[in-house]
């Protein structure tokens, strides 16, 4: 169900200090930016999704950058409304992280996306103090140390 996710801040207590959602237009059929295509974000033809964290180690005043280049959908989530989540991970034998790790579990993602398009693909999940994030990916997030608060 879970599996680690190594992060400088893995096993740091976190703040979510902010979330960045952008859209990159793609190409229309006619080569422009911009216009109307067939199966796209906002009329465009393979627009990028992209996904920019910050989070602080309240323990080491650090700031971290996550940034993940091509996401399918995310969710933020109050973490007390995670009750279920949290007892399942309590029952690990084997730790994943405080902070930052993967949910592997088919029935954990179909409570947000369907079956089919969730299959294969990666959930990263970060946990902060009181918001976390949730992620649905191909690809693993760059992490960049921003420096001290």
């Amino acid at each position: 169900m879970f599996s680690r996710w190594p992060s400088p801040f893995e096993n740091r207590p976190i703040e979510l200090l902010e979330v960045h959602f952008s859209v990159i237009p793609g190409q229309t059929e006619n080569g422009s930016g911009t216009g109307a295509a067939s199966s796209g974000l906002n009329g465009t033809k393979g627009s990028e999704l992209t996904l920019h964290l910050r989070v602080a180690s309240n323990s080491e005043e650090l700031r971290f950058k996550v940034s993940f280049d091509w996401i399918h959908a995310f969710r933020v989530l109050d973490e007390g409304a995670l009750l279920g989540l949290w007892i399942a991970k309590s029952k690990l034998t084997t730790p994943v992280g405080l902070s930052s790790f993967r949910i592997n579990s088919p029935a954990m993602l179909s409570e947000w996306v369907d079956d089919h398009f969730a299959k294969d693909r990666k959930t990263y999940f970060i946990a902060g103090a009181n918001e976390c994030v949730e992620v649905l990916a191909d690809c693993i997030p760059s992490i960049e140390l921003e420096g001290p608060e």
